[in-house]
């Protein structure tokens, strides 16, 4: 019988292949999945909220936690909420910018500055705790910028991820440095525009 070690290695490496089979299909514009998600509230260990876009069955085997790059919790990372959920996964993707979406290259890090660290901080634990309540492992993709909350949590809660997705450009390549030196999950490490050797 497979461990839910096993079970979230096989999912890494199944969600990795539908990202870069996704990625070239988008450059072909292909159909977006119809959206199936929606908005929810997630509590927090303060008694406050935050939103995220929840997909996917309620009875998957697999959580897989979403974290938005300097864009925000925009079309596109819904689209990737629902694209993963259509592999049968339970997908929640976290908005850590208070409902605000970067319009331009120069909001996003302007928004991420504006949030004090602490409410990143309960948003993520918040996420985690949501996404895990049926006891499923859970997998997390972050993109960008979003790798540094991923690492942070990471930090804290070393072994309360299954599985890490990490998705960067030459522009985000410093969010490694908030991820542990040797993380206790598999991580399939992405990176775009640059051949990286990070030794995991």
């Amino acid at each position: 019988m497979p461990t839910a070690s096993n079970r979230a290695s096989r999912a890494c490496i199944r969600i990795a292949a539908a990202l870069l089979a996704l990625c070239a299909v988008a450059a072909v514009q292909a159909a977006q999945p119809a959206p199936e998600g929606r908005m929810v509230r997630v509590p927090t260990a303060y008694g406050t909220y935050f939103e995220g876009y929840l997909a996917g069955p309620s009875d998957a085997p697999l959580g897989v936690l979403l974290v938005h790059d300097r864009w925000g919790l925009n079309a596109q990372a819904k689209a990737w909420a629902e694209r993963v959920a259509a592999l049968g996964y339970r997908t929640l993707a976290v908005d850590l910018f208070d409902g605000r979406v970067a319009r331009r290259p120069q909001d996003g890090p302007a928004i991420w500055r504006s949030i004090d660290p602490v409410w990143t901080v309960a948003n993520m634990d918040g996420a985690l705790r949501y996404l895990s309540a049926g006891q499923a492992p859970v997998v997390a993709i972050g993109w960008g910028k979003g790798i540094g909350p991923l690492g942070d949590l990471l930090r804290r809660s070393p072994t309360a991820l299954a599985g890490l997705v990490l998705y960067y450009d030459n522009d985000t390549l410093d969010e490694a440095s908030h991820l542990p030196a040797r993380p206790a999950m598999p991580v399939l490490d992405i990176t775009v525009g640059l051949s990286l050797a990070t030794g995991w």
